[in-house]
């Protein structure tokens, strides 16, 4: 299953032209676990700020790129939806401390893990530090069950590090 960051700089194409209208910048994940928006940097014009893209307005996405209907899609105006961005720097799930249920460090989410259909998260690689990761690796957990806590993400279903695929990671409660 891909990781969260492999989404990021893929190429958005409009389906009715073929023509390159955006890069994708970052993922909106909902407290239910899904992915409900893109971040999305558009490669033409002079203020190329970035924009919101509700998923559904997406008509394929792979590992090769995103594809829209049209280009137009990108010129609505979209409220962003409840959640939280993968890398935004204040905010993101990246860099959050994932802890067990009595509150003792497992790690820091380093990126997540997601399902293709629809794109949701499963779950969550955990960075025990830089030289730890180059060593180790980074492990994999399971994020069936996580739940937001004051800004740390719980989880409750730790079996063991490195998981073979059993559901989908909610992010139930509020920072």
């Amino acid at each position: 299953m891909p990781r969260g960051r492999e989404y990021i700089g893929l190429a958005v194409r409009a389906a009715s032209t073929g023509e390159l209208v955006a890069h994708i910048s970052d993922l909106v994940i909902d407290p239910g676990g899904r992915v409900v928006a893109f971040m999305l940097q558009p490669s033409k014009g002079l203020l190329r700020k970035e924009r919101l893209l509700p998923s559904h307005a997406i008509t394929h996405i792979s590992r090769e790129g995103a594809w829209i209907l049209h280009s137009d899609v990108l010129d609505e105006v979209h409220e962003p939806p409840q959640g939280w961005r993968l890398l935004a720097k204040n905010d993101g799930l990246c860099g959050r401390r994932l802890i067990d249920t009595e509150g003792r460090l497992i790690g820091i989410v380093g990126d997540v893990i997601v399902s293709d259909h629809p794109v949701s998260v499963w779950g969550f690689e955990v960075s025990d530090g830089i030289v730890k990761d180059l060593l180790d690796g980074r492990p994999i957990v399971d994020g069936t069950g996580a739940v937001m806590r004051d800004g740390d993400i719980v989880l409750s279903h730790l079996p063991h590090m490195n998981l073979e695929e059993s559901g989908h990671a909610t992010l139930e409660g509020s920072d």
